[in-house]
């Protein structure tokens, strides 16, 4: 969990350091759609995100400033500047909070309860969270995806040249230093790539929490863990993932005494399957839940007949009720965003009363889509 924590964070602070530039514009124009969407977004996924490496400080801020953020809107409260104030240190908090996670020091509470507190309306307690990992201990560091290209496209020019050298040398010696080559090239490789098997490290354990504490019961299977992903891709799609896990709890997997009425297994099922496919890597995510509710959809949104990509725009939830992790109509929107910025793309497929699929398609590492 100390890797996925630092992950979160290393995201977390470049999210922020995109949505810096915003907050300032922010103050002057106020009522600027585009960059209230912005900060949604980072907070719902802020708010997930910690959810999932189970940092209560980080979600309950990022909760609270997402509801002030929402109240905001829905109480004209665009004029008030001490709100806004509070919405915005409420994001910087978070922020400072992420930088000590990667710096590894502790991070003492700072007022978080009464920011809370001003923000929801009412007191909230909150423990100070300990240190989350012993800064000592610390095994890893961030390179630069250009370094590491660079040193593959290197290496690969060595393999190459040893290669032609091998016709007119066939000595022991040399077959030695190619295979050498060879793994110095696959060791260089694994820097740059992971198999799946990191991304789905953790998400049973989120599922079975989510679920119980929503009165459900719901278990995660996967499929495809020696599939090779980008590793700058991973944090991207573990927080895709964690939206679309929560929607699968909040509107899919039904109550287990709906399930037995329907014939189901009161245990809800999730599937997530990754696969490549022709120069691409596919991420599909299924559960057997109900399926998109339909009557709700059209109450909330325009959309034509079977048109569930309406789903993906922001505001649009089928939620009943507002809960922690459903009925801001930020999630898959936030999925859809994130995915475009990596030349990929979020397919949607719903089979009435027996559940939905979300596919995540992204480009496949250089190496494998050109194999």
């Amino acid at each position: 969990m100390d890797d996925l924590m630092l992950e979160f964070a290393a995201e977390l602070r470049t999210s922020f350091a995109a949505l810096a530039p915003l907050l300032r514009d922010w103050r002057e124009q106020p009522n600027d759609q585009q960059i209230y969407d912005a900060i949604f977004r980072h907070l719902h996924t802020a708010k997930a995100g910690a959810g999932f490496v189970r940092m209560s400080r980080i979600e309950a801020l990022a909760a609270a400033a997402e509801q002030g953020l929402a109240d905001r809107r829905h109480w004209a409260l665009a004029d008030n500047a001490r709100h806004t104030a509070l919405i915005v240190f409420a994001l910087e908090r978070i922020d400072a909070i992420a930088q000590a996670i990667e710096l590894g020091i502790g991070y003492p509470t700072l007022g978080e309860d009464e920011l809370i507190t001003d923000l929801l309306g009412q007191p909230r307690a909150l423990t100070a969270d300990a240190m989350p990992f012993d800064p000592t201990q610390i095994r890893s560091v961030r390179l630069s995806l250009s370094l590491l290209d660079g040193l593959i496209a290197q290496s690969e020019v060595i393999s190459r040249s040893l290669n032609d050298l091998g016709v007119v040398s066939s000595s022991s010696s040399h077959a030695q230093l190619v295979d050498d080559v060879r793994a110095h090239i696959e060791s260089i490789w694994a820097l740059r790539y992971a198999p799946a098997a990191q991304l789905f490290d953790g998400l049973s354990a989120y599922v079975g929490q989510l679920a119980a504490s929503h009165g459900r019961a719901a278990t995660l299977s996967t499929v495809g863990d020696t599939v090779w992903l980008d590793r700058a891709h991973i944090p991207v799609l573990r927080h895709a993932l964690c939206h679309l896990l929560r929607n699968s709890i909040a509107h899919g997997i039904e109550l287990p005494d709906e399930r037995r009425r329907r014939g189901k297994p009161e245990c809800g099922q999730i599937l997530l399957r990754v696969t490549n496919a022709e120069g691409a890597v596919e991420l599909s995510l299924s559960d057997d839940g109900g399926g998109v509710d339909y009557a709700t959809l059209a109450a909330k949104a325009e959309w034509a007949a079977g048109a569930i990509d309406v789903l993906t725009r922001p505001g649009v939830s089928t939620a009943g009720i507002l809960s922690d992790i459903a009925g801001r109509g930020v999630g898959l929107d936030s999925v859809r965003i994130a995915l475009e910025r990596l030349d990929g793309a979020l397919e949607l497929y719903d089979r009435p009363g027996e559940g939905f699929t979300a596919k995540m398609v992204l480009p496949a590492p250089p190496m494998i889509a050109h194999a």
